[in-house]
């Protein structure tokens, strides 16, 4: 099955597809001397964008990412690998030491990508986070959308729900705002009920839930 990320992937490469002209990939390519601004590599490089595609159309809320001109820079091919669709600011702060990434080459290249957004440095950081926060939580709605599915197919749970409620917690994901604004009608149906209520509590209080979850089922057998 074609995941949703892949499909956003390549409508924004469709939709954006006349925003990034050959004459803007020049521009790129000037600019950075067809060199990486990190290893100052000639070849094995690559254009990339800053902010990855797969984080699908929710960047064009924020008025960052997609395929334009100004998402995009040079970087070598092994830093493109490395990058993938991470956040890159949390790619440079948990990678950048061992990468030998030099902190005023990373602020370097950020204030140039904040410059062709028309931001300060600060205010597109906190852009770039606020999309990936939303990002995680569309990513968390799409799995639970699938354990829901795979659980009214099978009539009882695929696996333990404790994973999908902890992975949640984790990120402090307003759980009920989440499943409100992604959630499926059956997902939004099933997390509201008290079963899963007493799922949440328990995962919150660091116990694995025991609750068997069979409410839904038995109602759209009615």
């Amino acid at each position: 099955m074609i995941s949703n990320s892949y499909k956003q992937r390549k409508y924004l490469l469709y939709k954006a597809s006349e925003r990034l002209k050959k004459s803007d990939l020049d521009k790129v390519f000037c600019h950075f001397g067809g060199v990486c601004p990190f290893t100052g590599e000639y070849k094995k490089n690559s254009y990339d964008h800053f902010i990855p595609l797969a984080w699908g159309t929710v960047v064009l809320k924020y008025g960052i990412g997609g395929h334009t001109y100004a998402n995009m820079i040079m970087l070598s091919l092994r830093l493109n690998i490395s990058k993938r669709s991470t956040n890159p600011f949390e790619w440079y702060r948990f990678n950048g030491k061992r990468l030998g990434i030099q902190p005023s080459k990373w602020k370097e290249l950020v204030n140039h990508v904040a410059r062709k957004h028309k931001m300060t440095p600060e205010e597109y950081e906190r852009r770039v986070y606020a999309c990936h926060e939303e990002v995680k939580a569309i990513e968390w709605m799409e799995s639970v959308n699938s354990w829901v599915r795979t659980f009214l197919k099978k009539g009882e749970c695929p696996s333990s729900p404790y994973s999908l409620i902890r992975s949640a917690l984790w990120d402090n994901f307003n759980i009920a705002v989440v499943v409100e604004t992604y959630g499926s009608d059956d997902a939004k149906k099933l997390l509201n009920s008290d079963e899963f209520k007493q799922i949440i509590s328990e995962c919150k209080a660091g116990h694995e839930p025991l609750v068997k979850l069979k409410i839904l089922k038995k109602e759209r057998k009615q």
